[in-house]
Parts: structure tokens; sequence; C-alpha cells
């Protein structure tokens, strides 16, 4: 149907009063003004880091009563927000369905993809994206560099959690319980002299990568190969991946790895937004 022929067919109707709308919050609503207006209410509520009073909402919003009013009633309505005994709404049960299946259904990779061209094109080395399975990491997609000189990697090829950089980017974010069990399964081999094999040292170590927001490999997993790692969350806030550069240290000096830091940690946020995930605070 074309928009004039929607024009010409939506019918004005009388408002019903807020306490209608609210018991039938069903009732259908001409034009998409009113969906936007209670998509923004919701992703309010969302964002708010308490639960919301009917007299903070009216604040905050700027909506009259009477929308304001029917806005949750339909929101409550469809189960997307609740209201509680103590009288302040939330996220509802249906809302959280939803998140958990969007997550479910949405692939790492594909969130990924864009910011893992850009972040190759702003820094011009290879760029890639990992996933932690036990101790040990996946690489799950890549973008290959422009240099010349270039590192071995691929796709589906696997490495030690403790001494890369997307590994320890992500073991440094884990949940104090889930890095307790996987300390004593690490195998904390030596693959260079610069590896981190004592248990001890390498948790110290990933305190450091949690303050700083970001993780480097120093020739820790090869001779010759320095990288910059940032963690990638998922709604739940847990880190779920993780996003390197990485090229050999002809090329990436100490102080070109710092320069590439604040892009990787960018990319990183940019695909956790993507995910619907939960950004690490500054």
């Amino acid at each position: 149907m074309s928009p004039d022929k929607t024009s010409r067919a939506a019918t004005p109707k009388a408002a019903p009063s807020a306490q209608a709308a609210a018991s039938v919050p069903h009732a259908p609503r001409s034009g998409t003004g009113a969906l936007e207006k209670g998509l923004t209410l919701l992703a309010h509520i969302c964002g708010r880091e308490s639960p919301a009073r009917y007299s903070d909402l009216l604040k905050e919003t700027g909506l009259p009563k009477a929308t304001l009013h029917r806005m949750l009633g339909a929101l409550a309505g469809h189960g997307l927000i609740a209201l509680h005994p103590d009288q302040t709404y939330r996220i509802g049960v249906r809302a959280l369905e939803m998140a958990q299946k969007a997550w479910e259904t949405m692939d790492v990779r594909s969130a990924a993809a864009d910011a893992l061209g850009r972040l190759a094109d702003a820094t011009g080395e290879t760029v890639h994206l990992a996933v932690l399975d036990e101790t040990e990491v996946v690489y799950i997609d890549k973008v290959e560099s422009r240099q010349r000189i270039r590192m071995f990697s691929a796709i589906g090829k696997r490495g030690p959690l403790h001494c890369t950089g997307v590994g320890k980017a992500m073991a440094a974010f884990l949940k104090p319980d889930h890095i307790a069990r996987l300390m004593p399964l690490l195998p904390m081999k030596g693959f260079t002299d610069s590896t981190i094999t004592e248990p001890t040292a390498f948790l110290r170590h990933l305190q450091e990568i949690r303050r700083r927001g970001y993780a480097q490999d120093l020739e820790e997993h090869e001779t010759g190969i320095r990288c910059a790692a940032a963690p990638i969350f998922d709604y739940r806030g847990e880190v779920v991946a993780s996003v390197s550069v990485t090229a050999p240290t002809l090329r990436l000096t100490l102080e070109r790895l710092d320069e590439f830091a604040p892009a990787v940690v960018e990319a990183a946020r940019e695909i956790t937004r993507n995910l619907g995930g939960a950004v690490r605070p500054e």
C-alpha cells in the first residue's frame, strides 16, 4: 500500500482516557508517533541505573501525564516493563526474553565485520577476532595486513590463552569464579623468554590489563610479534570475544603499539554495542 493510501485510510479517533488505555494496552494507534514514543520510553527505562517511579519518568521524559500513563500501560501489557510493589518500573520478563533471543541469534562475526575493516584500514596491520574455548583462543575472523611482510595466522587456528593478546584480553575480564576455575587447567607453557609462566604473576598481570582496558602481547607467544587486544562484551556484561591488531616488531614498535591501543579499544566497544552489550565504563 502506498503512503498516500495509508494516510487516507487512517481515520482519526478520539484519544481514550489514560485509565482506559492502560487497561487495554493493545488498542491500535495510527501512525508511528506513538510507537516511537513508546520505544523511546522503553529505552529510557532500560538505560536508567535504578528503577524509576512514575514521577521520575514524568520529569525526565517530558511526556504529558495521559501519554506517559498510556505508554506505561502498553509496555506493561506486553511484558516489556513491570510495575513492582514498591511502585517502580523495571524491565519486564518479555524484554529479557527478547534480549536473550537476540543474543542467541547474533553472529559475532557479523557484528564485528565493519569494525574489523575500519581498524585494519586505520592501522594497516593484521586484525583478528577471537573467542575463548576453555584454556585456548580460537581465531574466528581476520583482516589481512596490506604490508609485504606479514605474520602467519588463519581463521580457525587455536592459540594459548595465557600468552596471546586476545587471550589475555578475555581472561582479564572473566568473572572471578571463572578465572579461578581455569587457572589450574592452564598449562602456562613458556613459548618465548617473555612468556609469563608463573600463575601468581599471571593473575597480577590480568589485574593490570583490567585497569588499563586492553592487553598487549610483547613477543610472549612468538618472538618478533607484538599485538594490542581489547575485550568484547555481551548484554550481560560478560566477555565473549576480543579483537586485536598484530604485526612484526620491526614495524610495531612499543610507541606505535601504544598509538594503536585507543583504536583497538574503540573497535571492541563498537562491536560490543552491535551485540547489544554492556560497554565497559571509562
